[in-house]
């Protein structure tokens, strides 16, 4: 065992109940200085495992923070604000050695345990006192405990007999639990529609000695619940996109060998998870003076924006691994973190790590709509002059003549016969007598005239004319 800048604190490898998502490991920065811890790496099983911090980059002087499976599982079973470390493992719960390197993957840091040190599913995790290991209960993101965790038993020696006899039962029954083969599916807290779903399934096999180890070899097959399936003869760790909401059954089935899966014989085991799929209901809602843009979440979960992308045109700022908005929140983004400039066509759109567009937002459109609808509302001023509806009603000339009763007006309308006349109503004033009889005077002199001009054209035209039976012959 060694220690360096990093020190390997406390372990949980054997959670009471279910393993998965539940183990972590909780390690301190010794040294004087910061450092950049999510270069670094976890190393167990022969594999460097990258390290993905929540919202933090590097680890203080002192501060303390933990490697876990499932940073959702870890936030439901711990509260406060404890660092969490997201990684990829799966931890031997008869023991194995566990490292820390740096950025150029050396090994800085270096723990051994096994089954033999205690805390084998009673739910206490192994903390370092001193050099020492000690079994307790967990500390996580706190000072370790100082003294072993001993179950409270009688004095006497019966009981202590007992005692050791149910202990004994409950090692035999964990072992048979572990009979031939166990599955197992790891799924990423995070299940949103058109966003990758990480998705990682294997196989413990326990030996009649209770010797459980992860199993490399064989032949593995997943449905995913949406038609697409992928098999493999290896451990699989992959992503699937889930390009519509919905819950769908992920079905995992193990087979030793090409035979088995080929034959009519029942897998040697076989594994199922319900994965809900969320629509990503993310919005752009404001884009302020400063430059800083609002998101908002009207899920009833957390999302993980890391990946990410805030675009406009061919400027664009990816969000850092665990960036999470978290449900039913907000979040703004200031502009001397985004450095995204606008414009008089500012179109800002979010994407996910798929490039799929979620939302857009264009602030000018939206300010002018804003302008539109208040000079919509504004009211024309009033002026004293009043004005006179007209309609196709016949009564317009009588609302007219009430308005105006000093007003003289004639209404010429059409008639059969062409004849002038005036229609007013009871507030009209008539044409003067006098007119009328001049009109009339000098419409008889008028026919008078014409009269005797057709009298001298018809003497004229019979002076002229020869008539042959019927026919009229007209020079």
């Amino acid at each position: 065992m060694s220690y360096g800048q990093i020190a390997i604190t406390e372990i949980m490898y054997d959670h009471e109940g279910s393993d998965s998502g539940y183990e972590w490991i909780e390690i301190q920065n010794t040294s004087s200085s910061s450092i950049p811890i999510v270069s670094w790496y976890f190393y167990e099983n022969d594999v460097h495992h990258g390290l993905y911090p929540d919202g933090f980059d590097s680890l203080a002087a002192g501060e303390r923070a933990l490697i876990v499976q499932n940073i959702q599982t870890i936030r439901d079973e711990f509260s406060g604000s404890i660092a969490l470390i997201k990684s990829s493992f799966s931890l031997n719960n008869t023991g194995e050695s566990l490292s820390i390197s740096n950025d150029q993957k050396e090994i800085i840091t270096t723990v051994s345990y096994s089954e033999s040190d205690g805390a084998l599913g009673n739910g206490n995790s192994l903390q370092r006192s001193n050099t020492s290991w000690i079994e307790a209960a967990p500390t996580p993101g706190a000072a370790n405990s100082e003294t072993t965790s001993v179950p409270t038993t009688p004095s006497d020696s019966s009981s202590n007999n007992a005692s050791k006899k149910l202990e004994d039962l409950e090692a035999k029954e964990k072992i048979e639990k572990f009979t031939e083969y166990t599955a197992f599916i790891d799924v990423t807290s995070q299940a949103i529609a058109g966003s990758p779903v990480d998705i990682d399934v294997y196989v413990y096999k326990a030996s009649e000695k209770g010797i459980v180890k992860k199993m490399k070899g064989g032949k593995y097959f997943v449905n995913f619940g949406d038609g697409a399936v992928l098999e493999s003869d290896q451990q699989i760790t992959t992503s699937h996109i889930y390009n519509y909401p919905g819950s769908y059954l992920v079905t995992f089935e193990f087979f030793r060998n090409d035979l088995e899966k080929n034959s009519d014989k029942d897998p040697r085991v076989i594994e199922q998870l319900l994965i809900n799929v969320h629509e990503a209901n993310i919005t752009i809602t404001d884009i302020d003076t400063l430059g800083g843009i609002t998101l908002a979440n009207s899920l009833a979960t957390d999302i993980d924006l890391g990946g990410w992308e805030l675009v406009l045109g061919k400027q664009s700022y990816t969000f850092p691994r665990y960036t999470i908005l978290s449900a039913n929140n907000s979040m703004t983004v200031p502009l001397r973190v985004h450095r995204i400039n606008g414009s008089e066509n500012s179109l800002v759109t979010i994407k996910n790590e798929s490039g799929l567009v979620l939302a857009s937002h264009n602030p000018f459109a939206d300010m002018a709509k804003n302008i539109s609808a208040k000079t919509t509302n504004i009211q024309p001023k009033k002026t004293t002059e009043t004005t006179l509806d007209i309609d196709s009603s016949e009564n317009y000339l009588d609302t007219f003549l009430s308005k105006y009763p000093e007003k003289q007006f004639i209404n010429f309308e059409n008639s059969a016969n062409n004849q002038l006349g005036a229609s007013v109503s009871e507030t009209k004033t008539v044409i003067p007598t006098v007119g009328i009889i001049i009109a009339g005077f000098v419409a008889l002199m008028l026919v008078g005239i014409r009269v005797f001009a057709l009298r001298d054209r018809k003497s004229e035209l019979v002076n002229n004319q020869e008539v042959i039976g019927e026919i009229e012959l007209i020079e």
